[in-house]
């Protein structure tokens, strides 16, 4: 019988210890997570872009006029000077058939990452991908658009459309 409650204690005493190592490793973990972002600085500067372009659709064969969007722009860069500075957009907008009139969604979003210790960011072309949807269609339609970008020394960004154009499916 001694030797059963020394074998039980001796099992509690080490799923106690492995249950305080993964304690340990998982405190250790968040904090590091912690630390790593509270290093890094984001920039978001929401802007709406003129795009006046029109795509052809050639699932509903009609020209779509596409006239401007709302962009997000995220900036993430290390507030100590780090490597990496990196630009994420994402975008909405809209367009009307030339021919139906119908009202059609844009959707898009691009990221690109420079070796520099911080912005400013020299001026880039940002390529973002997306779809254009027409009104009830289950068929979206590949587009893409093409910004020049300039990030500024605080990471606020400025952009202007280069093109829009369907992509081959």
């Amino acid at each position: 019988m001694n030797v059963r409650l020394k074998l039980k204690g001796s099992r509690t005493i080490i799923s106690l210890w492995i249950l305080f190592g993964l304690m340990i490793a998982i405190l250790g973990i968040s904090v590091r997570t912690t630390q790593a972002s509270a290093q890094a600085n984001t920039v978001t500067t929401a802007t709406h872009l003129p795009i006046l372009r029109d795509v052809f659709n050639p699932n509903t064969r009609e020209a779509v006029h596409v006239k401007d969007a709302e962009a997000v722009f995220r900036v993430t860069f290390e507030a100590a000077g780090g490597s990496i500075v990196e630009v994420q957009c994402t975008m909405r907008g809209t367009g009307r058939g030339v021919n139906s009139g119908n009202e059609y969604q844009l959707i898009a979003g691009g990221r690109s990452g420079f070796n520099a210790s911080r912005p400013p960011v020299p001026e880039f072309q940002l390529l973002c991908n997306g779809h254009l949807i027409a009104p009830r269609s289950n068929d979206p339609l590949p587009v893409m658009i093409a910004l020049s970008v300039a990030v500024d020394a605080e990471g606020r960004v400025t952009a202007t459309v280069r093109d829009a154009k369907r992509q081959s499916q």
